[in-house]
């Protein structure tokens, strides 16, 4: 079994006689075990030693004798007298504090802190949890590693960690530390402060023992090989067909692990799984990244209309074809950001030009394009630029006026690309797509079905965009949209089906990018696209019209959300795969995987 340093493992086990399949997942890498233990151990030295020292000498000075306040037994107290208390303790304090730097390094390292946490988006989950624990209320469903409560109650052990630390010092050596000592409050305040933090540590335990012992034997093992089975937040990816073997793999996606080595026959196998395992897998991974009922609004402006060079078989704006496209010069910049203003006030976030050059032009036109950007930014939007091919020099500049994502589409895969443009080689967009990742500016790149090709023709084109490091922050997927006196107006309508399996498909093998329902989706039932947002779409374009071509209205798509309980994002997407829905990821290569996962 191929496992990454970092990475969530599943294995899954289906027994014959039983009919049952267990799926357990790697939750604790060994660090965190080791740390986990030598702290339960460091703690119960530091507290028992702890109150030998408060028995000797009172926490809460000389005014309050220690004697009416609190006594510990015997039994519980460590050191036999003062000066071994102190032996105890301050040895235990330096392995504690070790102990916290190291974790504290690997949360951060390891990105794992994200998970642990409370964050504001955990705040109102606190009391349905609270519910469940404490009056046997029914569990609220739980798609993340730690649900508010454990998060709740390991924030505050960290702080508890930190004043005990800080505190300690201080304690330890106030004169040194004299100034900080006096702004606390003195050396007796900082007694005080340090004795709380115990008293934190001691309310934390019992706590955390009931909440072990609620979930019995899973959690404690857990804890000691790093495996848990059938996690309430893991949707299991594997599937398959097990007949009486014990078969092991790691998850083709999971919540902490990116892959980019995707073999064309692993992409198939993902796409043609029976359609509800499918969308239930995508579901999954995409709940782990992103909310599942938010949709970023894009708009699109054609900043520059006609007469490409081009011969892309599907597009209107081709000179080689007649589709009574009329040709447009570069519009003002003032009108860029007038549209821009009022795709702001439908709803959109992120605002994308297009202009139908092969190459974009250097001169007086590519500094319109530079203040257009600068424009749109200064609204508060996300930028999107598509222009063509770039040199190095315009790459920069686009990123120096404040581009935030380029546009440049595969469009199919490299065996059927020639079939489509040869105007342009495959090798030249990738080219372009280096550039531009180069200068800082984030990819939007993905492509189109429904030209002629065969679903292997998909396997590979996801295969190249699942490929680049890191993955396209966004990832439109578009359906051709038969323009007359193109070559492909007569092409077949592509069935809705494959644009929902090319969406789920792109969700698993990409779980942080923004998946873009894009063109052609005014082709589209209602039930089809909802389909589509259940399968991990989380992006559209809104507004009555792309570049050329017709796009549902705005109307409909607020209707249509209503009717979904969904709603429009109402602020910019965070543009990095690495980061969205504040979920930390982390990067792998090659991995095994089953022959067939279907």
């Amino acid at each position: 079994m191929a496992i990454t340093k970092s990475g969530l493992a599943i294995r899954t086990v289906e027994v014959e006689r039983e009919g049952a399949r267990r799926t357990f997942a790697h939750e604790h890498p060994w660090l965190t075990r080791f740390t986990h233990w030598l702290n339960a151990i460091t703690l119960l030295v530091l507290t028992a030693s702890g109150m030998e020292i408060f028995e000797a000498f009172p926490s809460f000075g000389a005014k309050i004798p220690q004697a009416d306040f609190i006594r510990f037994p015997d039994a519980v107290r460590l050191g036999g007298w003062l000066g071994g208390a102190l032996q105890w303790h301050l040895t235990f304090a330096w392995l504690f504090t070790i102990t916290g730097v190291v974790y504290a390094l690997y949360q951060i390292v390891s990105g794992h802190w994200r998970r642990v946490i409370l964050r504001p988006k955990d705040l109102r989950g606190l009391w349905p949890m609270a519910r469940h624990y404490f009056l046997f209320k029914p569990k609220p469903e739980q798609m993340e590693l730690y649900n508010p409560l454990q998060k709740l109650a390991y924030t505050s052990t960290i702080l508890f960690g930190v004043v005990s630390v800080v505190t300690g010092v201080l304690l330890f050596k106030p004169a040194q530390f004299a100034p900080l000592v006096n702004l606390l409050g003195g050396f007796g305040m900082i007694r005080i402060y340090h004795f709380a933090a115990m008293i934190g540590f001691l309310s934390f335990i019992p706590g955390h023992l009931v909440m072990v012992a609620l979930h019995g034997w899973n959690n404690f093992y857990s804890m000691l090989t790093g495996w848990k089975r059938d996690p309430d937040y893991l949707i299991c990816l594997t599937g398959g067909s097990f007949r009486a073997t014990v078969t092991e793999l790691r998850m083709t996606t999971t919540l902490t692990t990116l892959r980019y080595d995707w073999s064309a026959d692993e992409i198939g196998a993902i796409y043609t799984l029976p359609m509800p395992e499918l969308i239930f897998r995508a579901q999954g991974v995409h709940r782990a990244y992103h909310r599942a009922d938010e949709v970023q609004g894009c708009a699109l402006l054609s900043v520059k209309t006609g007469g490409c060079p081009e011969d892309c078989a599907y597009c209107p704006q081709s000179a080689h074809y007649q589709t009574g496209t009329p040709r447009a010069a570069l519009v003002a910049v003032a009108e860029t950001v007038k549209a821009a203003e009022r795709a702001r006030g439908q709803g959109a976030t992120r605002f994308c030009m297009g202009a139908a050059w092969r190459d974009a032009p250097q001169g007086p036109d590519f500094e319109r394009v530079l203040e257009m950007v600068r424009g749109v930014r200064a609204l508060g939007m996300e930028t999107c630029c598509t222009l063509g091919m770039l040199t190095e020099e315009q790459s920069h500049a686009l990123a120096a006026a404040g581009l935030h994502a380029y546009n440049h589409n595969l469009d199919t895969s490299p065996e059927f690309y020639g079939e489509i443009i040869t105007t342009r080689t495959y090798q030249e967009r990738l080219q372009t797509l280096a550039r531009v990742r180069q200068a800082g500016i984030t990819i939007c790149c993905g492509g189109i079905i429904g030209l002629g090709e065969n679903r292997e023709h998909r396997y590979r084109l996801l295969e190249q965009l699942a490929a680049q490091r890191p993955h396209p922050e966004s990832v439109p997927i578009n359906t051709l949209v038969r323009v007359e006196g193109t070559p492909l107006a007569n092409e077949q309508p592509i069935d809705p089906f494959e644009l929902v399996r090319m969406i789920a498909t792109a969700r698993i093998l990409m779980p942080g990018s923004m998946v873009r329902l894009s063109a052609g989706r005014l082709s589209l039932s209602d039930e089809a696209q909802a389909l589509c947002f259940l399968a991990g779409a989380n992006s559209i374009f809104i507004g009555d019209r792309l570049l050329t071509t017709d796009n549902p209205k705005t109307d409909h798509d607020r209707q249509l959300f209503d009717r979904l309980g969904m709603r429009l994002l109402s602020r910019p997407a965070s543009g990095n795969q690495n980061q969205v829905g504040e979920t930390t990821v982390r990067e792998t290569g090659a991995a095994t995987a089953p022959p067939d996962v279907r």
